[in-house]
């Protein structure tokens, strides 16, 4: 049921859009110049809607770069592209680095994208 499995990623966003809070995530894309062996590094920000972060509990998903102490929060993945480790997320005054991204999926669709972010 390809519809059902749309609807539920289109739930997903509404439901975040109306109990979330606003964010400002930063993408970081790093670039190799071959001839010269030099980085640059380029920024971009863009408006995200967020659950309210929560503290992380290890069970959560053990295994990863997120530990006991860090946050989490998600957005939904059709409003945002993955995000990726090492992309900044401003919430009010604070900035957190990602440090973890899941996807909570739904069949063969993304719904959200759950964020580790470290404290």
């Amino acid at each position: 049921m390809p519809g059902a499995l749309d609807g539920l990623g289109q739930t997903a966003s509404d439901l975040v859009t109306k109990f979330g809070k606003s964010a400002v995530l930063t993408r970081i894309t790093l670039t190799q110049n071959q001839l010269t062996g030099t980085s640059t590094k380029a920024t971009t920000t863009e408006p995200v809607i967020i659950t309210p972060p929560a503290p992380f509990t290890a069970s959560r998903r053990e295994g990863s770069t997120i530990q006991k102490g860090d946050s989490i929060t998600s957005v939904a993945a059709l409003d945002v592209a993955e995000p990726a480790i090492g992309d900044r997320l401003a919430i009010g005054s604070q900035v957190f680095q990602i440090v973890d991204v899941g996807t909570v999926w739904s069949g063969e669709n993304a719904a959200l994208y759950e964020l580790g972010l470290d404290n």
